[in-house]
């Protein structure tokens, strides 16, 4: 529980030091495949836990000018989110794509899916949406207020699109390095 509790602390921290501009970044070139895939190497128990098939489209050659301890942030969040809000036996899609001078990752899942009027809502800190059918699952309503903010501060946008009992899918687009 301490430990718990420092981690929570250390994340309002870290929150409020973004939204202050206050976060020191350190951008480098890096390979977003291999952003990814350290992601999911991660994030593999919790998948395996619930027998969800991931697929991971992203591909070498998507070059992006990065924080990558910041972006592994990024995508282990919005992963972690796909993962908490898929059911058993559900599946996950990762794609990467370049769209002009950007580069747009898409995370798609089949899960609970979230309701028209919370998808904005989702990116505010302290906000949590509800799950259907009086389901419960934890979270602080921190983590997508800091994927925001880190995407943000890359020059970047985050978007989700979403339907109630389909699933959800997160879309990331950066400035490329290539």
């Amino acid at each position: 529980e301490s430990n718990r509790l420092i981690k929570l602390v250390n994340s309002l921290l870290d929150l409020s030091k973004m939204e202050a501009g206050m976060l020191k970044y350190q951008f480098e070139p890096a390979e977003l495949s291999e952003l990814v895939k350290t992601s999911l190497d991660s994030l593999a128990p919790l998948a395996a836990a619930k027998n969800i098939t991931i697929h991971n489209n992203v591909y070498t050659s998507l070059l992006v000018r990065v924080d990558q301890v910041r972006m592994l942030q990024v995508l282990r969040n919005i992963i972690g989110n796909a993962i908490k809000f898929t059911h058993e036996k559900g599946t996950i899609t990762i794609e990467g794509n370049v769209r002009g001078d950007r580069v747009e990752v898409r995370v798609q899942d089949n899960g609970i899916g979230i309701a028209p009027e919370d998808i904005e809502r989702i990116f505010l800190k302290f906000q949590q949406v509800t799950p259907a059918k009086g389901e419960s699952i934890k979270g602080t309503g921190f983590g997508l207020a800091t994927v925001r903010q880190i995407i943000l501060a890359h020059g970047g946008k985050v978007w989700a699109t979403s339907q109630l009992g389909q699933g959800s899918t997160f879309y990331i687009s950066l400035q490329s390095a290539a």
